[in-house]
């Protein structure tokens, strides 16, 4: 199979980065591009498509560059104010990328065009899906040589008021081949479940008759309601529930049953029915103060941000959609009875 060393750029207002970025591939670099492809918004792409064929052309015949890339223009709806975290511009950045890896080309990805969402979308997609022989690179030409108009330097000394250089990435390797017909946010879910699997974490331990955890040789001992939330989410470790008004009377019921089972003094059961529970389902305010406890607790044991965040009742998405849950793996979890 041949492998072809793609450019994907992405392009504005400013459609000059891509014969300046070329200057320096080609030329400085040595990099035999043999396929560009294009990436902006569908009100710019008429404009951008007219300008760039005709520049394209200029910078061969001024360079006497016997070869022709094969260019292909690509573009989407700018949609701005698209309160989805996910637009259509960041699905097609995504499968650009995924389809080139499927195709198993050499990807030299050019950030500093388009708009900065774009630029982070093919950023990530770059980490997702990324190799080690993938290139990442940004291109910015001084004011001087930006108010010439010119496209690409026609000498040494035009060539010095660009700078241009290779950004580096972690390069996460995720078969584009799993990833199916996922959404996007799905898709870096995934990619970043892989990613913990690769870590090997400590055993949490859960011991209910005494409502102490133990992660590794760090034990947190925990009141009955904490214990019970964290519990609860223990058992269902690695899916993460929706919150508020989303989150279930039947997970609320369990939360309370988990509660009197663990909880020995008649007292504490008393002043819960009274405040903490109401007809045997938790508030769900009350459950959020009890997560609190637990990332502090958690937090504080083992000292580490980073493995902690396997260990805690984490939060995912925005503030009307937030989910709840625990990252670890359930095959990282042992009850002790």
């Amino acid at each position: 199979m041949n492998v072809d060393n793609v450019l994907i750029c992405l392009v504005g207002k400013s459609p000059q980065i891509l014969t300046e970025a070329l200057y320096f591939l080609e030329f400085k670099q040595r990099q035999e591009i043999q396929r560009i492809i294009i990436i902006t918004t569908n009100d710019c792409r008429g404009s951008i498509e007219k300008t760039l064929s005709l520049k394209l052309k200029e910078f061969q015949g001024y360079y006497n560059l016997k070869k022709e890339w094969s260019v292909e223009y690509l573009s989407a709806d700018d949609e701005l104010y698209n309160k989805k975290s996910s637009s259509s511009l960041t699905k097609l950045i995504f499968d650009v990328v995924k389809s080139e890896k499927l195709r198993g080309n050499t990807l030299h990805c050019l950030i500093s065009g388009g708009r900065k969402t774009m630029s982070v979308d093919l950023a990530i997609a770059l980490s997702v899906f990324g190799g080690d022989a993938d290139k990442m690179y940004h291109v910015v030409a001084s004011e001087k040589f930006a108010a010439s108009k010119k496209f690409y330097p026609e000498s040494d000394e035009e060539a010095n008021e660009i700078v241009f250089f290779e950004k580096p990435f972690i390069k996460l390797k995720f078969n584009p081949g799993k990833s199916g017909n996922l959404e996007v946010n799905d898709l870096i879910q995934t990619a970043q479940e892989e990613l913990d699997s690769r870590i090997e974490l400590p055993i949490l331990e859960i011991y209910p008759n005494t409502r102490r955890i133990s992660i590794g040789n760090k034990v947190v001992q925990m009141q009955p309601l904490p214990f019970a939330v964290y519990f609860f989410f223990a058992k269902k470790a690695g899916k993460f529930l929706r919150g508020g008004k989303s989150f279930s009377d039947k997970n609320l019921s369990e939360i309370w049953e988990i509660y009197c089972k663990y909880t020995p003094s008649q007292g504490h059961l008393q002043r819960a029915q009274s405040g903490l529970f109401e007809k045997g389902k938790l508030n769900f305010e009350n459950l959020q103060k009890s997560i609190s406890v637990i990332k502090k607790q958690i937090t504080q044991a083992l000292d580490n941000e980073l493995m902690s965040d396997f260990y805690i009742i984490s939060t995912l998405g925005s503030y009307a959609d937030k989910k709840y849950g625990i990252k670890l793996s359930k095959n990282r979890i042992k009850i002790v009875k």
